[in-house]
């Protein structure tokens, strides 16, 4: 039962523990016989009779359409156009936005338009009627689209994008690309917004989505303090604001895999459903923003491990009632700052925290640190189990004493009144124990194929890029920064810049972000762009080597570097060579020397793409077991990344002595370090065999070391 803080999980059991409870009274006033409260709400059980567009009000018939989730009974034919906006800025789930601006495009008789033409044709036939929440909206759409980095929508004219991922960060990304001028498609393989989890905004987030209008369309987005925002709601803004623009967007549709050019088509994706008409798409550039499992292929991820931390998130529904109101957030307490509250809490329930956040949203949001041991006492984990996985695994989880656990921490900590599950998108319990003791990165940002002539540009976004550390509320923030630099590789490509020069401007970039706080960035958000340069402090663009991104460009011309699959490596030796890998080595081509001296042979032959491997970069044990992983988790580690050579490692020591396994993970990992030269492969066979190094033997003594806590494989 292993999941994100954005991923609701699969529960069970009867989550509303409550139910014994009267329903709460709901402030607000009376209307045509209904209870609206105040606040304007995005919980579609209960609508508001507060607009979330300027201040104004909505017609509670239309705020009941919506609540209802029933727009097939609406008379759209009878409505006027500002009724029919009405009914789009205030939709509040997937399904509702899409069927609403899909009736006002009818209204206005543009249902063929999309891009640019679209959005040219909605500021032209809006703002002329009487829809002035409308009018405001596009306006500062317009003013944002006027700013000179997307050159009047010209900048990457004619450039294809498909997005892979609806999330905030694939909209964000869309928007910039729309503005640029792109023709964008953006798939999404759920079929509704159901993400309860709530998101901390940095203050250029809130700036910039004030800028391109989301209070036109959540009158109580960042209202006073707040700084955070529900996920689906943010995802139901965005997707309005790309809608005005032109997307074309798709749910339930998911991506399979590339498909390389032919003669007669360019590149193009398998979906699934295998109908779709956008199975004959034909795009310049994929991203991948759909997460930390992303299906874009072709991407290394490192992974970072630490301590043991097991989280739980819950959402509890939201009544709005005046003591949930009265009731105080919690921005996140940890135990090193406030163990007073900590140690009342253990002794009161017996719940044992590192660290708690509360947000007030559209649900109650609660997500916490649990130490293991307060877990098992408290019967939530049935076993304990050393392997993670198998400790978090749903066997070995029992969910009522989860729920329990959680409503009795959130309880404790607020005393709000009610504690009601809020339902996932499985309408079970909103609630989830998961680990993150792993988080992974991606280890480069963009790469770039070349077909039949033909280029396409590979990126990964958001949590595909670099997974946040939750309790520090980074996803968002660097999430944002990492679309709009891709956005500006984007426009580079749309320039017509050199794709060498294009990889290495988005690494340099890109190593910027993991260090990326609010701290750091350019004081004056009002100005920021696409452009990096007005976002990050000290950007040096350095002119990389052309080398250093050569394995990042793969090409089917000759003499360029081995594909996005790690190329074969094989070697021959000489009658006298002694190697305890012989016996599983792969047959061998003709030496490109002397056959009296062991030469390795680079044969990139190129192969499909690949999903990208995980690679271990940092590990650190408990403090009581200060030693390097078991020797068999280095041994299937050397094993999983020297498949495909025709090699093979049994151990750490005799395995390794001629060095052929070594340059097998040399060669995965930078094949830009074996030139195409026989003088070159001898020099680099001599130097990784004992008889000419000890390095194979300072390695392996290095690996079965004892005493050190953390440890890293450097490749360089």
């Amino acid at each position: 039962m292993e999941h994100s803080p954005d991923d609701p999980a699969p529960g069970g059991g009867d989550g509303n523990r409550r139910d014994e409870r009267e329903p709460p009274q709901i402030v607000g006033e009376e209307k045509d016989g209904s209870l609206y409260p105040y606040d304007y709400l995005e919980e579609p059980s209960r609508p508001s009779s507060r607009a979330s567009s300027a201040g104004g009000r909505v017609s509670p018939s239309i705020l009941q359409d919506l609540a209802s989730g029933d727009m097939d009974n609406v008379a759209w034919s009878e409505l006027p156009v500002e009724r029919v906006y009405d009914y789009f800025a205030q939709a509040t789930s997937l399904e509702s936005v899409l069927r609403a601006f899909g009736e006002l495009k009818a209204k206005l008789g543009v249902e063929e338009l999309r891009g640019l033409e679209l959005f040219g044709a909605l500021r032209e036939k809006l703002c002329t009627q009487k829809t002035w929440k409308a009018r405001d909206a596009l306006q500062l759409l317009e003013k944002r689209a006027n700013q000179q980095e997307y050159m009047g929508q010209k900048a990457a004219e004619g450039v294809k994008v498909l997005i892979v991922g609806g999330g905030p960060v694939g909209l964000r990304l869309a928007i910039d690309c729309l503005l640029l001028g792109c023709d964008v498609r953006v798939i999404e393989k759920r079929p509704s917004f159901s993400r309860n989890n709530v998101l901390h905004l940095w203050p250029f987030t809130i700036e910039d989505l004030r800028q391109l209008g989301a209070k036109k369309f959540c009158g109580k987005f960042c209202a006073g303090a707040i700084d955070h925002i529900c996920i689906r709601s943010l995802q139901c803004i965005l997707l309005k604001i790309s809608l005005l623009l032109g997307l074309s967007f798709h749910a339930g549709v998911e991506f399979l895999q590339v498909l390389e050019p032919n003669a007669d088509t360019g590149w193009r994706a398998k979906l699934n459903p295998s109908d779709h008409f956008l199975n004959q798409f034909e795009f310049d550039v994929l991203v991948g923003a759909d997460g930390r499992r992303s299906t874009v292929p072709g991407f290394d991820r490192k992974e970072l491990r630490g301590k043991l931390a097991l989280a739980i998130t819950a959402n509890f529904v939201n009544y709005f009632t005046r003591e949930e109101v009265a009731v105080d957030e919690i921005s996140g307490v940890a135990f090193i700052f406030n163990q007073k509250f900590f140690k009342e809490l253990k002794a009161d329930t017996g719940i044992d925290l590192e660290n708690i956040v509360y947000y007030k949203d559209d649900t109650h949001y609660f997500v916490m640190t649990a130490k293991k041991y307060s877990l098992l006492k408290k019967g939530v984990l049935v076993a304990d189990l050393p392997d993670t996985r198998d400790l978090l695994h749903p066997s070995n989880i029992n969910k009522e004493e989860l729920y329990e656990y959680a409503v009795d921490a959130a309880g404790w900590s607020t005393e709000l009144p009610q504690l009601d599950f809020a339902l996932n998108h499985y309408d079970e319990p909103d609630v989830a124990l998961f680990d993150f003791t792993s988080i992974f990165q991606a280890e480069y940002a963009a790469r770039a194929l070349k077909r039949r002539g033909r280029d396409l540009i590979l990126c990964v976004v958001g949590d595909a890029l670099l997974e946040p550390f939750w309790p520090t509320g980074t996803g968002l923030g660097r999430g944002f920064l990492s679309a709009q630099d891709t956005a500006w590789m984007i426009r580079g490509l749309g320039q017509g810049r050199n794709m060498s020069e294009l990889l290495c401007e988005r690494e340099v970039i890109s190593q910027q972000l993991p260090q990326t706080t609010p701290e750091k960035l350019q004081n004056n958000i009002k100005t920021y762009t696409i452009n990096p340069f007005t976002r990050y402090c000290n950007l040096q663009l350095r002119k990389l080597p052309v080398q250093s991104v050569k394995h990042l460009y793969d090409t089917d011309t000759i003499g360029t570097s081995p594909a996005l699959q790690r190329g074969s490596f094989k070697m021959k030796s000489s009658a006298g060579s002694s190697s305890s890998n012989k016996e599983n080595r792969a047959p061998t081509p003709s030496s490109l020397s002397s056959p009296s001296i062991p030469v390795p042979s680079l044969s990139p032959s190129r192969r499909p793409l690949a999903e990208g491997s995980v690679n271990l970069a940092y590990y650190s044990e408990p403090a009581n077991k200060m030693s390097l992983p078991n020797p068999s988790v280095l041994l299937q580690w050397a094993n999983t990344h020297i498949h495909g050579y025709g090699i093979r490692v049994n151990d750490l020591t005799t395995s390794w002595s001629d060095g052929l396994a070594l340059c097998a993970l040399i060669h995965g990992f930078h094949p830009e370090l074996f030139p195409n030269s026989p003088s070159s492969h001898r020099l680099i066979q001599s130097s990784t065999t004992d008889e000419h190094s000890p390095l194979p033997r300072r390695v392996s003594e290095y690996l079965r070391s004892s005493g050190r806590r953390r440890w890293k494989l450097l490749i360089k």
